[in-house]
């Protein structure tokens, strides 16, 4: 009975907690990007990986190439978190480490074939799924939507003018 009640009182807060960040657009914006950040996380245990690895063979789709402190860089998160999340991509033949050409003492990661096979399983599951984010605007709501995403990273820039606003040039250190 008692957990019954601690239940419901934490259900209770939890409302109004949302209620509370849905009055303000930066909450808001926060409570939003919790639950869809959820949304994939339980999305991806499907396939076995968990949200920063998603992220690392996305940022290597696109980059190619690049080296831990480079994907810590983007993904604004510690080494020693982007050395494991690689580690298990690469036991799981999803990357490889290999020396950079430019630099034999430095070591950079790519997506392997299988990798690169994987991640396009794992957008064509996002891109099937019925009510994903991408399928629930029509065209114009997502061009105003990306338009006030903008001008909310804007906004962040001109209130912290030593942090870029984007991922790839983005000073995580100073967030």
């Amino acid at each position: 009975m008692q957990n019954q009640q601690e239940y419901i009182i934490q259900e209770h807060i939890y409302r109004e907690l949302e209620d509370f960040s849905r009055s303000l657009v930066g909450p808001h914006v926060m409570l939003a990007a919790r639950k869809i950040k959820k949304f994939a996380i339980n999305h991806l245990k499907q396939f076995g990986i968990g949200f920063e690895q998603a992220g690392v063979l996305h940022i290597l789709e696109i980059a190619k190439e690049l080296n831990i402190n480079q994907l810590a860089k983007i993904i604004c998160k510690d080494r020693g978190t982007i050395s494991r999340c690689v580690e298990s991509l690469c036991m799981k033949g999803y990357i490889e480490k290999t020396r950079a050409e430019y630099d034999r003492r430095i070591r950079v990661v790519r997506l392997t074939q299988l990798g690169r096979e994987f991640f396009v399983k794992i957008q064509q599951s996002f891109a099937s799924i019925h009510q994903s984010p991408e399928k629930i605007f029509d065209d114009n709501e997502k061009m105003i939507l990306h338009q006030m995403l903008d001008k909310m990273i804007q906004s962040c820039a001109l209130y912290d003018k030593g942090v870029a606003t984007d991922c790839v040039s983005m000073d995580c250190e100073n967030l």
